[in-house]
């Protein structure tokens, strides 16, 4: 047996979900206490734990980044900027055991526990030659290599064999200069093409990252990750050069600022406005003063080409998704449907017994089996697999994903094939309720550099069930999660399709999410 899985087996039992929850700042407090007393090994901390910020004068430059405004790091590879200063400055002034709550403009909650141990607060930095990606990275790589291909570089799909010399085909365009070039593009001003200076200054780090390790004999799991990570945005890149060979990239801040005036037009969240992690310019004003001056979303709106391939208006929206499907947090979701009424969150019954928890999944399955039958012409099919029973791992998982799944199934007046369509369309990027989002396009990267699949969402589009169609889900002692599956119609006054959607309701590291 593997070491890390026979310590796992034997030492499990010792925390509160069964397993180790990395996300929760308790179990990695109990984990380092026992490697220390038992082990004698010292771990590193990667986090801002309450003893972490007590060393130093961590406290003191935590409370000037925050009065500063400044950007803090989070230990998932996100940011924060915190609103609620003198609450967070008071509650540091005297910590004790507790991580500090710290909330932003917009709401969201993190604790400091949450936040990463940079070198500023001692840590150690970080590794140059690092080849794991960020979404930043992933978004601007595609953008990276779309110009290079604009430009005349000779670039294919990126195989073990030449690997390097096409990465030292990246790195010969200076990003630097490449992505900061400057053009007036808008009566208001003038804006970076492609990327902001700090995303440029990742992906070049990657770049040169990449051909460190390549020059060091990597392992084929390293090769094999960069190779997916590259042909996933060649394959992007090459199809957007071919169709927009004269467009120019924009992921800067005249993209954020559009974002931001669409979000306070329509009080969506940015990426449920238009999901597009990038626009393509090809010419014209994209000021939103007006929009704002007549708030009218349309005036925004009709910044974007309808049709694939056109350029007859300023922006084509890009939404980048690569082939394999990361799994999605479930929080913005969340938030948009339930605001804090959030009680199927796994930390809810971490101190509640193994056969409680039985009983209560028990009581979510004949929830979940009333939803059965036929109603307007949609046929509801739960299948459930009990052959086998849980284990505790597994029941303690498996509960907070049924409790979701009956929280949207109940809310509102308690038409669940009505909020489950409500559910997939929000994680479509369409608005059912308002029909608000512009054309958008999304491009699905081939880990092997080879053609992407396009899927096209209409301005104004809608989402249905096709009539006749099953609504099937399907429940299994097998696994943690729960798995919903519907055969949708999207519709907008252009075109109309059909595809097959599946949801998986599943708890993972201490939180619930949707895959």
């Amino acid at each position: 047996m593997d070491p890390i899985d026979k310590f796992l087996k034997l030492y499990s039992y010792k925390f509160p979900k069964g397993h180790i929850d990395i996300n929760d700042p308790q179990d990695v407090l109990l984990l380092e206490n026992m490697l220390k007393e038992d082990f004698d090994i010292v771990l590193e901390a990667s986090n801002l734990a309450p003893g972490e910020l007590k060393k130093r004068e961590n406290i003191t430059i935590l409370i000037n980044k925050i009065n500063n405004n400044e950007e803090l790091e989070v230990v998932d590879g996100s940011t924060f900027i915190v609103a609620n200063k003198e609450e967070a400055v008071n509650g540091l002034k005297n910590l004790k055991s507790k991580g500090i709550e710290l909330k932003d403009k917009d709401g969201n909650k993190i604790t400091t526990s949450n936040l990463l141990k940079t070198t500023e607060f001692g840590g150690k930095p970080k590794d140059k030659d690092n080849i794991s990606t960020t979404t930043d990275i992933k978004e601007g790589l595609v953008i990276h290599i779309y110009e290079l291909l604009k430009s005349g570089k000779s670039l294919s799909s990126f195989t073990k064999e030449n690997l390097k010399e096409q990465f030292n085909i990246l790195s010969e365009v200076d990003s630097s200069e490449d992505l900061n070039e400057m053009v007036t593009i808008s009566t208001s001003g003038k804006i970076s093409l492609a990327l902001s200076s700090e995303i440029a200054k990742e992906v070049e780090d990657w770049i040169n990252a990449v051909i460190n390790k390549l020059s060091s004999d990597p392992s084929s799991s390293e090769k094999r990750n960069i190779l997916e990570s590259v042909n996933n945005a060649y394959s992007i890149a090459n199809e957007l050069a071919k169709t927009y060979p004269t467009s120019k990239a924009i992921r800067d801040d005249r993209f954020n600022n559009i974002r931001k005036a669409a979000s306070q037009l329509t009080g969506l969240e940015n990426d449920k406005w238009n999901p597009a992690d990038i626009y393509l310019y090809s010419e014209g004003d994209i000021g939103v003063k007006n929009a704002l001056e007549q708030k009218s979303i349309g005036v925004i709106n009709d910044l974007f080409n309808d049709d694939w391939g056109t350029t007859n208006k300023p922006l084509t929206g890009i939404s980048l998704k690569q082939e394999k499907a990361q799994f999605g947090r479930a929080g913005s979701y969340l938030k948009y449907k339930f605001g804090n009424e959030q009680t199927f969150n796994p930390k809810t019954y971490k101190d509640i017994p193994y056969e409680k928890i039985l009983e209560l999944i028990d009581g979510e399955r004949e929830k979940t089996q009333k939803i059965q039958g036929n109603e307007g012409g949609i046929n509801v099919n739960y299948i459930l697999n009990s052959n086998s029973k849980l284990t505790e791992t597994q029941a303690r998982a498996k509960l907070p994903a049924l409790k979701y799944f009956n929280t949207i199934s109940e809310s509102g007046d308690g038409d669940a094939i009505a909020n489950f369509l409500g559910m997939f369309a929000f994680g479509e990027g369409v608005d059912q309720t308002g029909k608000v989002n512009p054309t958008f396009f999304k491009l699905i990267g081939n880990s092997k550099g080879g053609d992407v699949k396009r899927v096209d969402y209409y301005r104004g589009a809608t989402v249905n069930y096709v009539i006749g169609s099953e609504l099937e889900i399907v429940d299994s002692n097998t696994n943690n999660s729960i798995k919903l599956k519907a055969n949708l119609q999207f519709s907008s006054g252009k075109k109309t399709r059909t595809s097959i959607v599946e949801k998986t309701f599943r708890t993972s590291g201490g939180s619930v999410g949707i895959l």
